[in-house]
């Protein structure tokens, strides 16, 4: 449905349709199938079940791309107040944030006294901090403040775009850490220069890189996929080189194909819940509806439901 894939993207910048839809009941209604609301508060309720029915969560707050130190301050703390909700849950929850996020379009070294000043607090509760990967003219950036924290002894991890001709050097690169690498195809418009555009070859460079990362000793691989040819062929190598169920894990989208999840669970092996919450919520939701239009129906039939 390209069509609808359009017409969604070209929603999600509609300043007039987010102003609407983020100013109402209804519009934080339909969210709900993707967001799990926009306080503290409700995201707990949201993580508590989750995790009550076995799975794992990586939260992150939404926003992205904060020109200004005092939204970036803003979010920092939100993310140091996270940590203390996190920590009630065993190590089942870690945060996920972004560099945009903490100041990395300020600079890199405000990044990373951002991240520095998060990791401190969370690591100290037992909560790991995973680093998201944005545009490729960040994705060095990122790196280097990922392995520079990992070398001062912080645990921090980061993300792996499968269509960057990049991807392996980074792998190379932050394996020498005992290290969670999150390995995903890779979801940004990027020139023909920097990373594959067919889908044959993501998919292809995506089996490469999963293959090298379970064999690694020391990195602890998270496949973010819904994929069904890839995760079935993920479990299958994992089984063919005699890798234990556990020692790695599926990390997929709240909200999204939520069978495909249990029944990955129900074998035994572990999935991690992407659980995004925030008043920024309305880009996120329409990104999603972009992804898989049909889910618009669901959206709807449960708001009205």
């Amino acid at each position: 449905m390209p069509i609808l894939r359009n017409l969604f993207i070209y929603l999600s910048h509609n300043k007039t349709l987010e102003r609407f839809l983020t100013g109402n009941s209804f519009g934080r209604k339909i969210s709900r199938r993707f967001v799990a609301g926009e306080s503290l508060e409700e995201l707990e309720g949201v993580a508590r079940k989750l995790i009550e029915d076995g799975f794992l969560l990586t939260v992150a707050y939404l926003g992205e791309h904060f020109k200004d130190l005092e939204t970036v301050k803003r979010h920092k703390e939100e993310y140091l107040k996270l940590a203390e909700v996190l920590k009630n849950f065993n190590s089942r929850a870690e945060i996920s944030l972004k560099p945009s996020q903490l100041g990395m379009e300020l600079g890199r070294e405000v990044f990373y006294e951002n991240l520095k000043e998060i990791c401190k607090e969370a690591n100290n509760m037992g909560i790991y901090i995973n680093v998201d990967a944005e545009e490729y003219r960040t994705v060095w950036d990122t790196v280097e403040v990922v392995e520079r924290l990992n070398g001062e002894g912080f645990k921090v991890g980061t993300v792996i775009q499968a269509y960057l001709f990049d991807a392996d050097k980074i792998l190379e690169r932050l394996a020498k850490f005992r290290i969670n690498l999150r390995l995903v195809k890779g979801a940004y418009k990027e020139s023909p220069k920097v990373a594959y555009q067919r889908k044959k070859d993501i998919d292809e460079r995506f089996k490469v890189l999963a293959e090298k990362m379970l064999r690694i000793e020391g990195v602890y691989p998270e496949f973010g996929t819904h994929d069904d040819k890839l995760i079935r062929y993920i479990m299958e190598f994992g089984d063919k080189i005699g890798k234990d169920k556990t020692s790695y894990e599926f990390q997929m989208l709240y909200g999204v194909r939520q069978r495909l999840q249990r029944e990955i669970l129900d074998k035994g092996y572990r999935v991690r819940i992407y659980l995004p919450y925030g008043d920024y919520w309305y880009p996120y939701f329409m990104r999603r509806l972009a992804e898989k239009p049909s889910n618009a129906i669901l959206v709807l039939r449960g708001a009205f439901g």
